[in-house]
């Protein structure tokens, strides 16, 4: 099962536009994300790994769209930082956290599909073709910033530092046209009084915020490093123990040959400080947002873009220290052994990642079958209420995970959500987790194996 969390529950709904659209006013932040949400990712309810399919080979298109993109100003980029981003494992969370990476990796593709198109209608001989590339760029452009608010910074940026480096100035139109509508859009329900919280503003603030923000994302940074590290032996385990390791070494190893045959890791002369702003649009300008909005919060995912901006700017420091080294053949023999080594311990590390998301899921549906078996089938209506209590250290113990990966029983919207998969049925009592026992209809209680011990 690939759904941990089940917070766009509510998408079941028979009626989306009066249950949800409205009810919610989920048009006001993020509109396209939950019109796609709603009429296009709703697709995939009966079969999530076909979308996290999906994701992944977006995530792998972002990549070459990256690539083709920075080809062209004069920006080569080597397969060494395009393999760390492709396979770090701080981006488990922003891929197969499908809630977020439908916002997350979907957007950017939308983003750099435009830039790409655009740049690839400069080149069109023919009319016709050039203008169907341009009008997509644009439709694209203004697209991928009703996704997510990281995408809308980076967005405005990214595509401007494109045009000034072809010097192609007349087409900063497209990306200030994008960030307008977004901005009148959030603006106009700001006003209103209907803004959710994920876009209040918080201008007064936003000294304390930046603070916080750092803060954060070197938390996030630190803590996910004792998470690769713990994760090595269950991963390593995995491997040695799996019926598809052979495959798996035999490819690693002939993709590894691949790229010191081809000397795919020391790439062409780039201009670097073109490729210095690049690194550092990546890093600084998607928490941008964060620093103008009213957010307390810098989650995993969010750290999805600036991993790019990091991987370049570490090859750069590499290349810097292998350039005291004259021979290309040993620089590529060093490089190759270098990437080959994370590029393992980054494999087995996302393999022990992908293990906590099925363990997570394997807790959530055990406690939730129980709650399903216990109560009375008259409970699961509107009106009714279910308290659910446990000790939260002890089902952080019985998860023995790290700490990015969160069960459903955590919160009360994504068990109402568990809860309305597993009966199959849009209707479901109000939640509450370690609270509200006097008021609830029921009240469950489960000991530290999360198995049920009193109703």
């Amino acid at each position: 099962m690939i759904i941990i969390k089940c917070g766009i529950y509510h998408l079941r709904n028979d009626d989306i536009q009066g249950d949800v659209i409205s009810r919610y006013r989920s048009y006001n932040v993020r509109p396209l994300a939950f019109i796609f949400d709603a009429y296009v990712f709703s697709w995939f309810w009966d079969n999530m790994y076909a979308l996290l399919v999906t994701i992944i080979i977006l995530h792998v298109l972002n990549l070459y769209l990256i690539y083709k993109i920075c080809e062209k100003m004069g920006i080569y980029l080597s397969a060494f930082c395009l393999c760390i981003f492709a396979l770090c494992p701080i981006l488990v969370e922003s891929i197969y956290w499908i809630s977020a990476s439908t916002r997350i990796v979907f957007s950017l593709f939308l983003c750099l599909s435009s830039i790409y198109l655009l740049l690839e209608s400069f080149d069109e001989k023919k009319d016709s073709k050039k203008l169907m590339l341009f009008y997509s760029a644009v439709f694209l452009n203004l697209m991928c910033v009703g996704f997510y608010e990281q995408v809308i910074a980076l967005n405005l940026f990214l595509f401007i530092f494109v045009m000034i480096c072809l010097k192609k100035y007349k087409y900063i139109w497209i990306p200030i046209t994008s960030t307008v509508w977004i901005g009148i859009w959030y603006v106009y329900f700001m006003m209103h009084g209907e803004m959710q919280a994920r876009g209040a503003l918080n201008i007064s603030g936003m000294l304390e915020t930046t603070v916080n923000c750092v803060k954060m994302i070197f938390t996030n940074y630190i803590n996910a490093y004792s998470n690769f590290i713990y994760s090595l032996g269950f991963g390593k385990e995995t491997v040695l123990s799996s019926f598809v390791t052979v495959f798996v070494a035999i490819s690693f190893v002939a993709f590894m040959i691949y790229i010191y045959k081809k000397k795919a890791n020391l790439g062409e002369k780039s201009n670097t400080t073109r490729k210095i702003i690049f690194a550092m649009i990546w890093i600084v300008v998607p928490f941008l947002p964060f620093i103008v909005l009213d957010t307390k919060f810098i989650a995993v995912r969010n750290l999805y873009f600036c991993t790019f901006g990091i991987a370049v700017i570490a090859e750069m420091i590499l290349d810097l220290v292998l350039s005291l080294i004259k021979n290309d053949n040993t620089k590529n023999i060093i490089k190759t052994s270098i990437l080959a080594f994370i590029s393992f311990f980054f494999i087995i590390s996302n393999i022990d990642g992908v293990n906590n998301y099925r363990k997570v899921n394997l807790i959530d549906e055990k406690v939730t079958k129980q709650i399903i078996e216990n109560v009375p089938a008259e409970a699961f209506i509107d009106g009714k209420s279910i308290s659910i209590n446990y000790d939260a250290n002890d089902l952080f113990k019985y998860k023995n995970l790290s700490i990015f990966v969160e069960s459903t029983i955590e919160s009360d919207w994504a068990t109402v959500g568990k809860i309305q998969v597993m009966r199959k049925s849009t209707s479901a009592p109000t939640i509450y987790i370690n609270s509200n026992q006097d008021k609830a209809d029921y009240v469950l209680y489960f000991d530290g194996q999360m198995n049920l011990v009193k109703n």
